[in-house]
């Protein structure tokens, strides 16, 4: 059986100094406001577990993964694995800001294959 792997891919430039954004994809009561009420834990550090629960259309939810790679304002890379047992690869990179506008590069990329993606050669 051959499995194709599947990536999203999206970029879009906040209005918003890249200590906020940093602190939005972090800071679990940031989190909460924009997943739907979900509680976040993690220390966010490479290695450590992150686990996601609340409840949606009225039915709990646990979802689990692990910080694949991060690196403080300039990626966060995460697996989720949802209550089916399949998992997901997460990268987020709040890129480069430009401190004349107080703005933030984002990109994020959502994957079906949950190994760390390959660095840009």
């Amino acid at each position: 059986m051959t499995t194709t792997t599947l990536t999203a891919r999206a970029a879009t430039t906040i209005h918003a100094p890249i200590d906020r954004v940093w602190d939005a994809l972090i800071d679990p009561a940031a989190i909460k406001q924009y997943m739907f009420g979900t509680n976040v834990t993690s220390d966010f550090k490479e290695g450590s577990p992150i686990a996601w629960k609340g409840e949606w259309q009225g039915k709990k939810y646990e979802d689990k993964g692990a910080i694949l790679k991060i690196k403080p304002e300039q990626m966060l890379r995460y697996t989720h694995f949802g209550e089916a047992g399949r998992s997901d690869a997460r990268h987020a990179d709040p890129g480069q800001q430009s401190e004349r506008r107080g703005e933030a590069a984002f990109g994020e990329e959502l994957g079906n294959d949950a190994r760390e993606p390959q660095e840009a050669a």
